[in-house]
């Protein structure tokens, strides 16, 4: 960028007329480029699946209402209502146009562009949304950008790996999905990257990825010292199509994955009658941790416990902040401020 020069970055589907997000003047050497904040006469909402809003730094999906926003498609209909919704913020009559595009506030006010919400892939009979992995991914601490792919490294043999930048622990990662996400939708590798390649047109290059490191098989092999040990260990190259198992080998560095975890528990819980989750594989990933877990009887413990121990808070409400000049009255008066979980507003620029 020559001197004296600003670049900027201006975002808007066809579908809201031109542009609905302008960024800050780009910082050279930047990571990635912003989408910004909402223009004049333009509303932006990032919302969860149930349509609330999402708080500063969390995933959501955007939505766009203002004046730009179109009426629909041309003699398409059933595209028209699944993409032109009504818009809970506004007054009688208020649309908005669902754009698919995953997206968070940053602390600056500005919209950060994570990827789409629309990517389908089917993997051993299950249909997954890549788009709500990665922003699973992406909302974790230590992430700065993410990126969920489905590869077949080898013939027949269908995976889920994730891309990352930043700091977080990709073990320590595929831990925190396993709470937030069903088996079958978590990573079977997780590759952090010191950025994410892109093509000439800013977009991510799917083909630059690399494949993940699975752990070598056939390394220094130690033995079952004890009759669980040893049954876990039949299981765990039963499902994995080894030989044989060292008990320190960890079950996902080994090319496990989500859905061979679920294998691997519901055969554990059927051998030795117990109450395991698929969690507990993702806590204790080698046979003897495994084994030594059972032997602590704390998962048994977990999930038979009385209801006593579970918690019984009440969930906070929903609430936004009754400050957007774009929100009409009636909508004000119906949405107030909560302290409790201090949501954002939606951004919007002058009002409608």
């Amino acid at each position: 960028m020559g001197a004296g020069r600003v670049m900027i970055n201006a975002y808007g589907p066809t579908e809201a007329t031109v542009y609905a997000a302008m960024s800050a003047p780009l910082q050279a050497g930047a990571a990635s480029a912003p989408i910004g904040s909402p223009v004049p006469r333009a509303a932006l909402f990032v919302l969860d699946r149930w349509l609330r809003p999402a708080p500063e730094g969390v995933v959501g999906e955007l939505y766009i209402a203002g004046h730009g926003v179109a009426t629909g498609y041309s003699r398409r209909s059933g595209l028209t209502a699944s993409r032109f919704v009504a818009c809970p913020f506004g007054g009688p009559g208020a649309r908005m146009y669902r754009t698919g595009d995953l997206v968070r506030w940053s602390h600056d006010g500005q919209l950060e562009y994570l990827g789409r919400a629309d990517e389908q892939v089917k993997i051993r009979g299950y249909r997954i949304e890549l788009g709500e992995v990665q922003a699973a991914l992406a909302g974790l601490d230590g992430v700065e950008q993410a990126a969920v792919i489905a590869r077949e490294d080898r013939p027949g043999d269908k995976r889920l790996v994730g891309y990352i930048t930043g700091t977080a622990d990709p073990v320590g990662i595929r831990i925190q999905l396993a709470d937030r996400l069903p088996a079958y939708m978590v990573p079977a590798a997780v590759v952090v990257l010191d950025a994410l390649p892109l093509t000439v047109n800013g977009k991510l290059d799917k083909r630059a990825l690399p494949a993940p490191e699975y752990q070598k098989r056939g390394g220094e092999y130690v033995a079952p010292s004890n009759p669980t040990e040893e049954t876990i260990a039949g299981i765990f190259a039963r499902v994995l199509g080894m030989e044989r198992v060292s008990v320190d080998d960890s079950f996902f560095e080994l090319g496990g994955d989500s859905l061979s975890a679920m294998r691997v528990i519901a055969e554990i819980n059927t051998a030795l009658d117990g109450a395991l989750s698929v969690r507990t594989l993702f806590d204790s990933q080698s046979i003897r941790a495994l084994s030594q877990r059972i032997a602590s009887g704390a998962d048994t413990e977990n999930a038979a416990g009385p209801a006593s121990r579970r918690c019984t808070a009440p969930t906070p409400p929903r609430c936004t902040p009754a400050t957007s000049r774009w929100t009409s009255s009636s909508t004000r008066r119906r949405w107030r401020p909560c302290r409790r979980c201090a949501l954002p507003a939606p951004r919007s620029g002058r009002s409608c």
